[in-house]
């Protein structure tokens, strides 16, 4: 820790490394550290954040726990339906706790299947109650349930058994749908449910209906996938032969998969005085308030999921500076600055605060500012 000799401006430097080298686990990121007094009466100083480096971070991408209904099966909310108008050609059978038939001839023969997906973990040593057992760190972990289901779908399909359709993602692109031209030129129609439909935004579909899961009768055929009037190149290859059509999205929307929305810096320590910010998730569905949550945040850094990629997590480094000193963080009591307790957190959608884990070999870097008020 570093102080200027400035008394109206103090430069501290804070600095937090994972030197772990005996093995690779992570440890809370908490940052605290006692010293002699710098500062009187903090009730004079306006804090500022100057700057925040942390590396190898390993974010996660997501947190699935609330998209699966059923923990025991990993059956989640997501679901991908095909439909063939001119008969019965889906065979369901044996029976699967993940496929509804759809329109049948009273044996195991339909002209649908509505396929939900299947959670599989990137955590499988970590127990379905643990929630980190529902993270993805990677886009790819998601992209193949989705294709897990469409193969399951059509492997059950009288005439299209061996045909393949999979979503593709390469880092910094617009999502690609690969349908083989068997599909594209079969009467089978691909639906997607509001909640698929939302993650994948950005593929020409048609609305139908609003999803409703507690449907005695669901079919999740609310989004028809559009293959004609699509963005789209027809592939052929000969080594080996191929033969399918490449459906690009129309814009890329991988922040569609992402459930958080920021990293939190709490405060602690002599860092307690510092003005509380009203902070809580309002649920829409509710007529009446929650109590409302006062927290001593010093800092919500909000962040996106344009770089996250195909074969690495979200963002191995947070990187942020403020160039210009124009929102200050009051201190409302008069006490010293003489320890400093600070906790990171991922902030979620749903307005929940987790913890962040600094991986070994990866360190914290904050940059913050006491400038002194100008009444005192």
């Amino acid at each position: 820790m570093t102080t200027s000799l400035i008394t109206d401006s103090i430069n501290l430097h804070l600095l937090l490394y994972n030197d772990n080298k005996i093995n690779s686990n992570s440890r809370i990121l908490n940052l605290s550290k006692s010293c002699n007094q710098i500062i009187g009466d903090l009730s004079k100083y306006d804090l500022y954040i100057k700057g925040l480096i942390i590396t190898n971070l390993n974010l996660p991408i997501c947190n699935m726990i609330d998209n699966v209904t059923d923990k025991e099966t990993g059956k989640m909310i997501y679901s991908i339906t095909l439909y063939d108008e001119t008969g019965y050609n889906f065979i369901l059978n044996p029976p699967s706790p993940y496929i509804i038939g759809i329109d049948g001839d009273g044996s195991n023969n339909y002209k649908g299947l509505c396929i939900f997906l299947r959670f599989i973990s990137e955590r499988p040593n970590l127990s379905i109650n643990d929630p980190n057992y529902y993270k993805f760190n990677y886009v790819r972990s998601f992209l193949t349930l989705v294709n897990t289901a469409l193969k399951s779908g059509f492997s059950r399909h009288s005439a299209l058994l061996n045909s393949n359709a999979s979503i593709l993602f390469n880092p910094g692109e617009p999502y690609i749908f690969n349908i083989d031209n068997l599909i594209v030129a079969s009467s089978v129609g691909i639906y997607f449910n509001y909640f698929l439909k939302n993650i994948l935004d950005g593929f020409n579909v048609s609305y139908l209906s609003d999803t409703d899961l507690s449907d005695p009768n669901y079919t999740g055929m609310n989004y028809l996938f559009n293959k004609i009037n699509s963005p789209v190149n027809h592939i052929i290859t000969t080594a080996p032969v191929a033969d399918y059509w490449q459906y690009v999205a129309e814009f890329q929307c991988v922040n569609t998969l992402s459930t958080y929305i920021g990293i939190a810096i709490l405060c602690g320590g002599s860092l307690e005085s510092a003005r509380p910010v009203v902070y809580d998730y309002f649920d829409s569905t509710s007529s009446t308030s929650p109590n409302l949550t006062t927290l001593k945040i010093l800092k919500i850094l909000d962040f996106y999921a344009d770089n996250y990629n195909n074969s690495s997590s979200a963002s191995n480094a947070v990187q942020y500076e403020s160039l210009i000193l124009d929102v200050p963080l009051n201190m409302l009591n008069n006490q010293g600055l003489q320890n400093i307790a600070l906790s990171f957190y991922l902030v979620a959608s749903n307005g929940q605060f987790e913890p962040i884990n600094l991986p070994s070999n990866a360190c914290v870097k904050l940059n913050i500012i006491f400038k002194r008020v100008r009444n005192y």
